[in-house]
C-alpha cells in the first residue's frame, strides 16, 4: 500500500521558513515568451515617398492611422521633426531597417517638447509597435555635429495603452527621460509593455514607469550614462527585466522605490552611482524601497561590478524579497570598508540573501542587517511529518505541540543508505 505523501509545494505552502522560496518558484514564474500582438495589415507605407513630396512624418503618420493601422517605414537616412509626433491609432507601426542607420532627429531647439507621444485623448491606445529606430534630440545629429545639446524634454511618451512594443530601438540625449510612462486620462497607465534589445542612454532616466500600469516585460538591452538612473520603477505591478546591461548611470543603475512583484534576472550591473557621494546608502547599483515599502522583489543571477562601490544593493524598506545566486567581480576592491554586499534598512522583513559568488575575497560583510533580514522568516506549524523524499531535503518544520507539550522541530535529512528521514533537532533552552 503505498503512503501519502505530500509534494514539495503542498509542503511549502505550509511552511514559513519556506515560504519565500515558495513564493520565489511560483508567484515570480516569467513566462517563456512575451510578445506584442500588433496588428499587421496590408498598408505600407514609406516615410521617403511623403517627404519628397514635402509633407511631414506626421502627415504619413496620420494616414496610417487613417487606413486602421499598418506599417511606416524609414530606410537608412536622418529624418528631422520640428515638432512633437503622435500615434493616436491602434495597430500602427514604425519601423526603420536598423536602430543605426535610421534616425528620426529633433531639429528645432524646444525642451517643453517630447519627440514622440503614444496616447489617445481618451481611452486606451492598443496594438502599437517602434522597431529598428534611433530617436534622438542630440543636436550632433541634428546639425553640424559639433556639440552635445539636447533638443527635447522626453524622448518617447506612453499614456494609457495595452500591448505596445519597443524592439531594437535607441533613444539618446534627451533632457527628459528616454522613455516615460503616463496616465493622463485616468486609464491606468501603460498596460503590456515589451522592450526588447533597446539602447536608452544620455536622458534623465532610461525608463521611467512614472508610478503608472502594470506589466512591463525588458529583454536585453543597455540602460546607460543616464543622468539619474537606468531604470526607474515605482508603483509598478510585475515588472521583468532580464539580460538587461544597467551601466554608468549617474545614480543607482535600477531603482524600485515602492513596486510590488518585481524580477530582475540575469542582469550586469557596473559603475553606476557615479554622481553619488560615497557615504550616500544609495551608492548602490540597486536601490529598494527609498520613499516607501517594496515588496515581492527577486534578484537572482545577476553579475556585479564591486570596484568603487559601497554597496551592491541597498534595501531601505522592503517586504518579501529575495537576492540569490549572483556573482560579484572585483569583490576585495569595494570603495568603502564600511560598505556591505547588501544593506538591509531597520523597515525591512522577510529578505531572504543566498551568498554571493566571487574570485577575489571581499573585505565587506555580505549583509549589513541579519536581524531584520531573517525577522520574519519561522517555520509555521503543520499537524503532523510529511513523507520524507528528495525534494523536502533541508527544509524544516514545526510541528505544534499540543496542550502541556511544547513544539518539536524537524529537518529533512538523506540518510546513509540514500533514503530520506526527518530528523528531530535538540533544542537547548537559553
Amino acid at each position: 500500500m503505498k503512503k501519502a505523501g505530500i509534494d514539495r509545494r503542498t509542503f511549502l505552502k505550509g511552511m514559513g521558513l519556506g515560504g519565500l522560496a515558495y513564493l520565489i518558484g511560483s508567484h515570480f514564474r516569467a513566462p517563456a515568451q512575451v510578445t506584442a500582438a500588433t496588428a499587421q495589415t496590408a498598408r505600407s507605407l514609406n516615410i521617403v515617398d511623403y517627404l519628397n513630396s514635402n509633407r511631414s512624418i506626421q502627415n504619413a503618420i496620420d494616414d496610417v492611422q487613417a487606413a486602421g493601422g499598418g506599417e511606416l517605414y524609414f530606410p537608412p537616412g536622418l529624418y528631422y521633426t520640428d515638432d512633437t509626433l503622435v500615434i493616436k491609432g491602434d495597430n500602427v507601426i514604425l519601423k526603420g531597417a536598423n536602430k543605426t542607420s535610421s534616425i528620426i532627429a529633433a531639429r528645432s531647439f524646444d525642451i517643453s517638447k517630447n519627440l514622440l507621444e503614444i496616447r489617445k485623448s481618451s481611452g486606451r491606445i492598443a496594438n502599437v509597435k517602434i522597431q529598428d529606430l534611433t530617436l534622438t534630440s542630440d543636436a550632433r545629429k541634428a546639425s553640424a555635429r559639433n556639440n552635445d545639446t539636447s533638443f527635447y524634454n522626453h524622448g518617447i511618451v506612453l499614456d494609457a495603452s495595452h500591448n505596445v512594443e519597443f524592439q531594437n530601438i535607441r533613444v539618446d540625449h534627451f533632457n527628459g527621460d528616454g522613455l516615460r510612462f503616463e496616465d493622463r486620462n485616468a486609464e491606468g497607465g501603460p498596460d503590456q509593455v515589451i522592450i526588447t534589445n533597446s539602447t536608452f542612454v544620455a536622458c534623465m532616466n532610461g525608463l521611467n514607469t512614472n508610478d503608472t500600469g502594470h506589466s512591463t516585460h525588458i529583454y536585453g538591452g543597455t540602460f546607460e550614462f543616464n543622468a539619474k538612473h537606468g531604470i526607474n520603477t515605482g508603483g509598478r505591478n510585475s515588472v521583468f527585466i532580464k539580460d538587461a546591461d544597467l551601466e554608468q548611470n549617474h545614480m543607482a543603475g535600477l531603482r524600485i522605490s515602492h513596486s510590488s512583484n518585481i524580477v530582475v534576472r540575469d542582469c550586469t550591473f557596473e559603475n553606476n552611482a557615479r554622481k553619488v557621494s560615497l557615504s550616500d546608502k544609495k551608492h548602490a547599483h540597486i536601490v529598494v524601497g527609498d520613499t516607501a515599502v517594496a515588496q515581492n522583489i527577486v534578484i537572482d543571477s545577476c553579475y556585479f561590478h564591486a570596484r568603487k562601490m559601497r554597496y551592491l544593493i541597498s534595501v531601505e524598506r522592503g517586504n518579501h524579497i529575495s537576492i540569490a545566486n549572483n556573482f560579484v567581480d572585483y569583490a576585495d576592491q569595494f570603495g568603502t570598508t564600511a560598505g556591505a554586499f547588501v544593506q538591509v534598512g531597520q523597515g525591512c522583513r522577510n529578505i531572504f540573501c543566498d551568498d554571493f559568488s566571487y574570485r577575489q575575497k571581499p573585505k565587506v560583510k555580505r549583509l549589513s542587517n541579519h536581524q531584520y533580514a531573517v525577522s520574519d522568516l519561522k517555520p509555521s506549524a503543520i499537524p503532523s511529518l510529511p513523507v520524507p523524499n528528495e525534494s523536502l531535503r533541508g527544509f524544516i518544520t514545526r510541528v505544534e505541540g499540543g496542550s502541556g507539550k511544547r513544539d518539536a522541530f524537524y529537518v529533512c535529512i538523506k540518510t546513509e543508505n540514500g533514503g530520506y528521514k526527518w530528523a528531530r533537532i535538540n533544542l537547548t533552552d537559553l
